[in-house]
């Protein structure tokens, strides 16, 4: 019913209603069509959008995850499933940072986040990390909010900082996927 698209210079998360016999988008009215980081452009405004990268729904279609490297986080949004319109969750639940501030809450690993991926039951979301060199491990509650597994199982990095497993060729990501049967993440 919608497509979603992320711009990292913009910093904006656009919403479109997708017509589903011709394929063709339409952007969802008013402040409803777009969100970002500044609120201008007659877009609502949200918080961790700088640098908006990725963007994943649910399984169940109720939240919406995008991954932003400038605001070094992952923000999360309702989605309305019959309009596709997105509000930000209040609070610190509507983003996860690694540098808190303007209303998350603290994350580790997430320095750069450059992808989000959902495990297929929707339970788990991983977040990919350019500049933190790992992948941040997150349990997603019904409401949307993540809560980071905790110690050693709640990220792992190239050089095991922050607390986190040590794993090896981290450098870098660029993006995560989970496998058809939820067997494995591959970064």
């Amino acid at each position: 019913r919608n497509v979603y698209a992320a711009s990292r210079s913009s910093h904006v998360l656009t919403v479109f209603k997708r017509n589903r016999r011709t394929g063709a988008l339409r952007q969802l009215r008013g402040r409803a069509g777009c969100l970002s980081r500044f609120g201008g452009s007659g877009c609502a405004r949200a918080r961790a959008l700088a640098g908006a990268a990725a963007i994943r729904v649910s399984p169940d279609g109720r939240h919406v995850y995008v991954a932003s490297v400038g605001s070094d986080a992952v923000a999360v949004f309702k989605r309305n499933r019959r309009t596709g319109r997105l509000s930000q969750l209040r609070g610190s639940g509507g983003c996860v940072s690694q540098f808190p501030g303007g209303g998350c809450a603290r994350g580790r690993a997430l320095n750069g986040a450059i992808d989000v991926a959902l495990s297929r039951d929707g339970r788990h979301v991983y977040v990919a990390s350019f500049d933190g060199h790992g992948i941040a491990i997150f349990t997603r509650n019904p409401d949307g909010t993540l809560t980071q597994l905790p110690g050693p199982g709640g990220c792992i990095t190239q050089s095991g900082t922050e607390g986190c497993t040590s794993g090896r060729t981290l450098r870098k990501l660029l993006s995560l996927i989970v496998s058809p049967d939820g067997a494995q993440v591959y970064a």
